[in-house]
């Protein structure tokens, strides 16, 4: 699975990470490593579907999600669905 970017006209708000990060700590996901401040997100995630990992970092306008050792493109696609159902339809997608 290739790393994926989405990049958003306006820089995120702490409220907005703060939405993301919630719905992103629900299961089917779990976080080994979660580091957050004013307003940005590191994120280790695990997908206990399929134990998929992903780094997933927010910071400004950017949303990337780096795939780990292991992981899935129906994991993927289900991270993908949780940030782009809470912060909506970004103005870029880089693949």
């Amino acid at each position: 699975t290739n790393p994926i970017s989405f990049l958003y006209r306006d820089i995120l708000s702490k409220e907005r990470i703060k939405v993301v990060r919630k719905a992103l700590l629900e299961p089917p996901f779990s976080s080994a490593i979660l580091t957050s401040g004013n307003p940005f997100l590191s994120i280790d995630i695990l997908d206990t579907r399929d134990m998929s990992s992903f780094e997933i970092n927010i910071i400004g306008n950017l949303v990337s999600i780096t795939p780990g050792s292991y992981s899935s493109p129906s994991a993927m696609s289900r991270i993908s669905n949780v940030i782009l159902t809470n912060l909506g339809e970004p103005e870029k997608i880089e693949i």
